[in-house]
């Protein structure tokens, strides 16, 4: 049972850091291909760095695996707010959708 629960938390944060990946992705001008490969590989970085510390943390160097921890805690404190910008912005686009609160040029520009 705690397999389990392990997987569906690890399953459910990998999900919401791709969708907070896709929200940064989305921000980014249309023919940044660099940039985005660049969003990407920290996203990758940051959401590994933890559970590369918390599996191999004991086996690697000191510096290597400080290295992975602060890269690791520093993209869960920038994905805590990432993630309640975007989820608050897309509750309001959403209220805005049947409300119409706002006008159409404050939701897309």
């Amino acid at each position: 049972m705690r397999n389990f629960i392990f997987i569906a938390i690890f399953l459910a944060f990998i999900g919401l850091n791709v969708y907070v990946c896709r929200r940064i992705i989305q921000l980014l001008p249309a023919n940044t291909i660099a940039l985005r490969a660049l969003v990407i590989s920290t996203v990758v970085v940051g959401t590994l760095g933890m559970f590369v510390f918390f599996l191999w943390g004991e086996k690697m160097s000191v510096g290597v695996a400080t290295f992975f921890y602060t890269v690791g805690a520093s993209w869960l404190i920038a994905f805590a707010y990432l993630l309640l910008t975007f989820l608050l912005i897309d509750f309001v686009r959403l209220l805005n959708h049947f409300s119409h609160f706002l006008d159409k040029e404050a939701i897309f520009n």
